[in-house]
């Protein structure tokens, strides 16, 4: 089983990608965050698998990137957002995400990825 963290400043965002998750017996969704402080916090202690987050949050400028990447230890960042061009992708990787998903195709990308990444730890 997958263990998930959840971050996104909107909660009716949270709650869609919630039941989305909810479809899948293999991911357990262990926290919701919104904001990234609150996201680097219920990471340490949690210690999920995947966070997935939003690269755009209203607190984005007040975190560092490196306080981020500080706290994925063996953790895969998934970040998402609505804007997928070069500027955003060179943001979600500074804070050590291993893909940017598009929101508007985040039902057809995210389970997919998150099955492809507990077949990965199965072997």
């Amino acid at each position: 089983m997958i263990s998930v963290l959840l971050a996104d400043d909107h909660q009716f965002v949270r709650k869609a990608i919630s039941e989305l998750l909810k479809d899948d017996a293999n991911v357990r969704l262990v926290a919701e965050a919104g904001s990234f402080r609150e996201t680097i916090d219920l990471t340490v202690e949690f210690c999920p698998d995947v966070v997935v987050m939003d690269i755009h949050m209203s607190d984005e400028r007040k975190v560092k990137a490196s306080d981020l990447k500080s706290s994925l230890v063996d953790c895969y960042l998934l970040a998402m957002s609505l804007w997928t061009d070069e500027e955003t992708k060179v943001l979600a990787k500074s804070f050590g995400a291993v893909t940017l998903l598009d929101k508007t195709k985040l039902a057809s990308e995210l389970l997919p990825f998150l099955r492809r990444y507990a077949q990965s730890r199965a072997h």
